[in-house]
């Protein structure tokens, strides 16, 4: 897999609104029967962050030497999610860039065995499969189009796994 990042000079800016989509929103079913008549219709958004928020990242009991990209597949395709992801091709079929926001690793990586803890430096590649495994779901598995990801939500609010500079 590769990573283009000198790309940025090539497009041109998106123009026009844009919609931050928590998934405690976007995961509720109510939200998708007023999201196209209410939301996409009248605003006719360019842009929508999605965080992935509430998603589980991995089993509890499985240890950080146990996940895997087909463990993670599993808990994304698993019954609770599978309506999520229609969200997602709602928002392609409307012409709708989708930002991935990846909302913190499995508490399996951090430093206090929690979502928002401190990402160990020893576990910095398994969250880099951890994201690309997500994005692959989506993409691959979900046929969603994803235009950009990011990789964390606001760490240095508390709100998902922080990670330490590096010097």
């Amino acid at each position: 897999m590769a990573v283009d990042l000198d790309s940025a000079g090539s497009h041109r800016p998106l123009l026009g609104s844009g919609f931050n989509m928590e998934h405690a929103l976007w995961s509720c079913p109510q939200f998708h029967s007023v999201l196209r008549n209410e939301i996409l219709e009248p605003f006719r958004p360019s842009l929508a962050r999605v965080d992935s928020g509430l998603l589980p990242a991995a089993p509890d009991e499985l240890s950080a030497r146990q996940l895997s990209p087909d463990v993670y597949a599993s808990v994304l395709n698993s019954s609770p999610y599978l309506a999520s992801w229609d969200f997602f091709k709602t928002l392609n079929s409307a012409g709708v860039k989708v930002l991935l926001g990846v909302w913190g690793g499995p508490p399996q990586f951090t430093d206090d065995g929690t979502r928002l803890g401190t990402l160990l430096p020893s576990h910095y590649d398994d969250y880099v499969n951890y994201v690309m495994a997500v994005v692959d779901f989506l993409v691959r598995v979900k046929q969603v189009r994803l235009w950009a990801t990011t990789i964390a939500n606001e760490p240095t609010a508390g709100t998902g796994t922080t990670s330490r500079p590096r010097a």
